[in-house]
């Protein structure tokens, strides 16, 4: 259980239905009161447990656990794999992101998780009984906002970083092509988009439209063609 930026309470478990025994996950949301606000469950390949769930500065919610190969009486194999789990969510419960990590074989067991200033996710947990993991989780390529262009992704930077006032993105561009700007909150909603029009072969900066935006991580992809450069920068 843990406690919202504003007095609410988030209570998490694991709970069985009446559909072959399933065990999935139980959220819920509950006021100052104890009234349940929501409720909801969600769904994973094999869940073991839940660890705990976490209320971001964006104001989503993480929710960490583990979860493993089984056979038919729910016992866990011994040459079976032991994930552990991720669940972003919006503060309504509704399901942004999932993703799994591990390795087969492994037993690991999540312990932890920090918010970094760019927004992704440190996780620290225990692999194998006896060795520490430690994994960063991306927010904005586990949103899925865009397949992945057949030419790749290209590094671009934020100047100045952070960002209180004006700022533009510098990068290189191979060939001439149209160009788009969008950007995507710390959860991978978007928020803005911007053509750019045709850009020529070379040094590009690209003005960052950032004065209507809020203190908070963000992330932008400018896409030329076939290429696209992503990135995230704070805003004070």
């Amino acid at each position: 259980m843990s406690q919202t930026s504003n007095g609410d309470l988030l209570v998490v478990s694991n709970v069985v239905t009446d559909e072959n025994d399933l065990i999935q996950i139980s959220l819920m949301r509950l006021d100052e009161d104890g009234e349940i606000i929501w409720q909801k469950n969600y769904s994973l390949r094999e869940l073991d447990r839940v660890q705990n769930v976490f209320e971001t500065s964006a104001g989503t919610l993480v929710v960490l656990g583990g979860s493993g190969m089984y056979n038919d009486g729910r016992t866990a194999l011994s040459e079976g794999s032991m994930n552990a789990f991720v669940l972003h969510l919006d503060a309504d419960g509704t399901l942004l992101w999932k993703t799994e990590f591990g390795e087969d074989g492994a037993n690991e067991s999540t312990m932890t998780l920090l918010e970094l200033n760019n927004g992704n996710f440190l996780i620290g947990g225990i692999s194998n009984g006896d060795d520490m993991f430690l994994a960063e989780l991306d927010i904005f390529t586990l949103t899925g906002v865009e397949d992945e262009p057949e030419e790749g992704r290209a590094l671009s930077v934020v100047c100045p970083h952070p960002v209180s006032g004006q700022a533009v993105v510098e990068f290189q561009l191979a060939k001439a092509g149209n160009a788009e700007m969008r950007l995507y909150d710390a959860a991978g909603r978007q928020i803005a988009m911007q053509q750019l029009g045709y850009l020529a072969a070379g040094e590009q900066q690209v003005e960052l439209q950032v004065a209507e935006l809020s203190a908070g991580c963000y992330y932008y992809q400018v896409k030329v063609d076939l290429v696209e450069f992503l990135g995230s920068f704070v805003k004070q």
